[in-house]
């Protein structure tokens, strides 16, 4: 599902943990992270493109076809205001940050 607010997630019914992807022109290792977290960590999952010039978007956009995640676009801003706006307006109990560059 594509998303527009962090907010929206779990307004319908709470979520207990979801898995967190920043994507920041980086697509191709981003989808690998996407697809090794919905294999193995088996939790929701959202991935949010940060204004990537790279086609980013749209890559994920049709990745929703054949897999099930959130997807968001947010402006780019630094790390820390970023993460912080993450954990603040997503309501889920548990929050698992997958670094797609690891």
């Amino acid at each position: 599902m594509v998303i527009s607010d962090l907010k929206a997630l779990g307004s319908d019914r709470p979520i207990p943990e979801i898995a967190v992807i920043i994507n920041v022109g980086t697509k191709y290792v981003a989808t690998l992270a996407l697809l090794s977290t919905l294999r193995y960590a088996k939790i929701p999952t959202l991935v949010i493109d940060c204004e990537s010039a790279d086609g980013s978007l749209e890559w994920f956009r049709s990745l929703m076809d054949a897999h099930d995640f959130h997807l968001m676009s947010a402006p780019l801003r630094q790390h820390g205001e970023t993460l912080d706006r993450i954990f603040k307006e997503i309501t889920a109990d548990r929050i698992l940050l997958v670094d797609s560059d690891a």
